[in-house]
């Protein structure tokens, strides 16, 4: 097998950026998360910090699911696009002249 291959089997394919700086607009969002997080910190009692931890940790597994889904989605769509390559040509890559039968 080839050396992504087996890194696809054995899951240790990263892909998620272990560093990861984002664009200007990236940047700017999680610094309003961050403001907005602080701020919400000293306005909330004990039980509103609870019932918005689960609320948040809630948002965020709908997001990561939602996330898989359109992954998959568009690997599926590129692995079609990729069939229809090859399933489209006859023999394109063939040098003989039977090729052009």
């Amino acid at each position: 097998m080839g050396k992504n291959l087996n890194a696809f089997a054995e899951d240790e394919l990263c892909v998620t950026p272990l560093a990861y700086k984002g664009s200007r607009k990236y940047r700017e969002a999680v610094k309003n998360l961050c403001q907005t997080s602080e701020a919400l910190e000293t306005m909330l009692s004990a039980e509103e910090k609870s019932l918005f931890e689960r609320f948040c940790i809630a948002r965020d597994e709908e997001s990561r699911l939602y996330q898989i889904d359109v992954f998959t989605r568009g690997f599926r769509i590129g692995v079609l696009m990729l069939f229809e390559v090859f399933a489209g040509g006859k023999n394109d890559f063939m040098r003989s002249k039977e090729a052009d039968e």
